[in-house]
């Protein structure tokens, strides 16, 4: 079964550290979002002159992954598509990017979609506001991040409405690290058992919905007890 799994969310919800748990599983590929420290240094210090660079580099390197990887259930760390609606749009809103570059990366995107194909499921890790804010207090991301957050996350608003047919959304505002670790091992079970049964995309997508909301609830039934 080919199979398409999107790990997404906005800066700071722990997107990264759950996706890492992916790493090097067997039968499962992870699709890194490859970002060289050197570019990212150059976009933190003049974005205005580096941002076009950094996209278009971050879209081209999650394609040359996904092509490279060999097994058919793939973990990717964000979707072109979040690249190009929420983090395109947001630094073109704040004049990072030109019209001319807005549309270059569009072509880019497009052909980079598809090259990957279908994103059957969507794992969106979000956490609050508040919360966002506190962990950009220990990381070193721009400040212009930290001080647009509240604009990042009204573009994934609009970008969750056209996917919220293949979104499990994961609420990692106060989620202690052990249940969040959980989640991803109850993800990577549930892929494992649904390859082995060779279940449809369709039932595969329903069977990780149930489970990973399943096991929220009941997170959220011990914090109430």
């Amino acid at each position: 079964m080919k199979y398409n799994i999107s790990i997404s969310g906005p800066t700071g919800a722990g997107k990264t550290t759950f996706t890492n748990f992916f790493h090097k599983r067997n039968k499962i590929d992870l699709i890194s979002e490859d970002i060289p420290a050197e570019l990212f240094y150059k976009f933190k210090t003049n974005p205005y002159k580096h941002c076009y660079d950094l996209q278009k580099t971050i879209i081209l390197t999650r394609v040359e992954n996904y092509l490279r990887s060999n097994n058919d259930i793939k973990i990717i760390d964000r979707t072109v598509s979040e690249d190009l609606e929420v983090f395109v749009a947001m630094h073109n809103k704040l004049g990072f990017l030109s019209a001319n570059q807005v549309e270059d990366l569009s072509t880019i995107s497009r052909l980079a979609m598809t090259n990957i194909g279908e994103i059957n499921t969507i794992i969106f890790i979000y956490s609050d506001l508040f919360c966002l804010r506190r962990r950009f207090k220990k990381r070193s991301d721009p400040k212009f991040m930290a001080n647009n957050l509240k604009m990042q996350l009204m573009l994934y608003d609009k970008w969750k409405n056209k996917n919220k047919n293949k979104l499990i959304e994961i609420n990692n505002s106060a989620l202690p690290m052990k249940q969040f670790m959980k989640i991803a091992d109850l993800l990577c079970r549930t892929l494992d058992h649904a390859n082995s049964m060779s279940f449809t995309k369709q039932r595969t997508t329903k069977l990780l919905e149930e489970r990973i909301n399943s096991f929220q609830n009941e997170i959220l039934d011990s914090c109430i007890e």
